[in-house]
């Protein structure tokens, strides 16, 4: 059998990172992915799978930290779950309100379009994306990079 050849968190291209989110499928993080039918060897693999994984969110998430916007949403995210354990835990008038609030604005939220940031970051950078060969890493730096190009400066006029 053929040694797993997987993805790094510098190395996994943004379409299979993308797949990943979408499907909860770890098998994008295989380069080539032909799991053993000896039972002990796929559990090893398995578990470099996850290992693999693991260190692709480390490495993403260093990337992610730095934009302020994603952290931004991980407040919002942590505000909206404990909003709805402070729902479930004391389910009284007002908290049932604050949670039938949070989930209408929850609902509210615009999906995110892959397809749409490709040709966004496209546009911005000049020159067309290959997703699948592009690493995750890479198109996160250049999308921060391009929110921060963008955004207006708040510096008192000299």
């Amino acid at each position: 059998m053929k040694k797993l050849e997987l993805y790094t968190g510098d190395t996994l291209p943004i379409w299979n990172y993308w797949m990943i989110n979408k499907t909860g499928e770890l098998k994008y993080i295989a380069k080539s992915c032909e799991l053993s039918s000896f039972e002990p060897e796929r559990q090893k693999q398995l578990r470099e799978i996850s290992k693999a994984w693991e260190e692709i969110q480390d490495t993403l998430n260093e990337v992610f930290v730095k934009d302020p916007d994603y952290v931004s949403a991980m407040i919002e995210e942590k505000e909206y779950v404990y909003t709805m354990i402070d729902a479930a835990v004391n389910p009284n008038a007002l908290n049932k309100f604050k949670a039938k609030v949070a989930k209408q604005g929850k609902e509210e939220e615009r999906e995110f379009d892959y397809e749409t940031s490709i040709a966004v970051l496209e546009k911005y950078l000049g020159y067309s994306i290959n997703d699948r060969e592009m690493p995750a890493k890479r198109y996160y730096t250049h999308l921060r990079l391009m929110k921060q190009a963008n955004k207006p400066s708040i510096k008192p006029n000299e």
